[in-house]
C-alpha cells in the first residue's frame, strides 16, 4: 500500500541552483534565527556618567566643604547647631541688648525716674515746712501730723522706685507685692489728698516755701498728690496682669 502524503507539509515549486531551501512554514520543528544575544551595558559595566541627583550631591558636598574650610581659615570653629530653646534662652539671657529687652526694661526706667523724682519734691516740700515750724508743729496737730504721715508714705514709695531701679535681672517683671504696695500707696495718696481738700488747707495761713506766692503753696501740694496717687493706680492697672503670678 502506497504512503499518503502527510497534511502538514507543502510542496515547493523547484528553485534555481545556489539557494537555500528555506525550512516549511509550518514545520514545528523549526528554530527561529536570532544571532548572539545583545547584554546591556547598563548591567554590564556601572555608568560613570553624572546624573542630576548625583550632581546635586555632589555640588553640595563641595559647597559645604569649602565653607567648613573657609570659616576654619577664618578662625571660626563650626560647633553643634543650637535648638531653639537654647537660641531663646540666650536672646533673652541678661546683657543681650535684644529690642525685646529695650522695651521692657527703658519704660520701667523712665517710670521709677521721673516718679521718684515726683516724690522726692514733695518730700522737700514737707522737710521745709517741718523744719520751719520747729516744735510748733507738735502743737498744732492738724498740719503737723498730716506732713509726717505724708513723709512717711513719700518715704516708703520712693523705696518701690529705687527697688525697681536696681532690680536683677532688669528684665524682669515688677513683683505681685511690688503691685500690690503701689496700689496701697495709690489709696494712701488720695486718701491724703482728701484730707486735704476737706479741711482746706495744707500749711497755716500765710506759710509758704521756696520764694512761692502764700496762695500757691497748697494748691501744688495738692496737684502733686493727685498726680502720685493716679500715677500709682495707672500702674498697677498697667501690671493687672502680674498679680496673680506671685500670690
Amino acid at each position: 500500500m502506497a504512503d499518503q502524503p502527510r497534511l502538514n507539509t507543502v510542496a515547493l515549486p523547484p528553485h534555481p541552483p545556489g539557494f537555500s531551501v528555506p525550512s516549511p512554514l509550518y514545520s514545528q520543528t523549526s528554530t527561529p534565527r536570532l544571532g548572539p544575544r545583545r547584554q546591556s551595558r547598563f548591567t554590564e559595566e556601572p555608568t560613570q556618567e553624572a546624573t542630576p541627583t548625583s550632581s546635586m550631591v555632589s555640588d553640595g558636598s563641595r559647597r559645604l566643604t569649602r565653607l567648613v574650610v573657609d570659616a576654619v581659615a577664618a578662625g571660626i570653629h563650626p560647633g553643634p547647631v543650637r535648638s531653639s530653646t537654647t537660641t531663646a534662652a540666650v536672646s533673652v539671657a541678661p546683657g543681650n541688648r535684644t529690642d525685646g529687652f529695650r522695651a521692657n526694661t527703658m519704660p520701667r526706667i523712665v517710670n521709677a525716674g521721673l516718679h521718684g523724682a515726683v516724690s522726692i519734691v514733695v518730700m522737700a516740700i514737707m522737710v521745709t515746712f517741718l523744719s520751719s515750724m520747729g516744735d510748733n508743729w507738735l502743737r498744732d496737730k492738724s498740719p503737723g501730723s498730716q506732713a509726717v504721715a505724708l513723709l512717711v508714705l513719700l518715704g516708703l514709695d520712693t523705696y518701690l522706685d529705687i527697688f525697681s531701679l536696681l532690680r536683677r535681672p532688669l528684665h524682669a517683671p515688677e513683683p505681685c507685692w511690688a503691685i500690690l504696695l503701689r496700689l496701697v500707696y495709690g489709696i494712701g495718696y488720695l486718701t491724703l489728698f482728701m484730707v486735704y481738700v476737706g479741711i482746706g488747707r495744707v500749711f497755716p495761713a500765710g506759710y509758704t516755701y521756696w520764694s512761692i506766692r502764700p496762695d500757691w503753696a497748697g494748691p501744688a501740694v495738692y496737684f502733686l498728690l493727685w498726680v502720685l496717687g493716679v500715677w500709682n493706680l495707672g500702674h498697677v492697672a498697667l501690671h493687672r496682669h502680674h498679680l496673680g503670678k506671685g500670690v
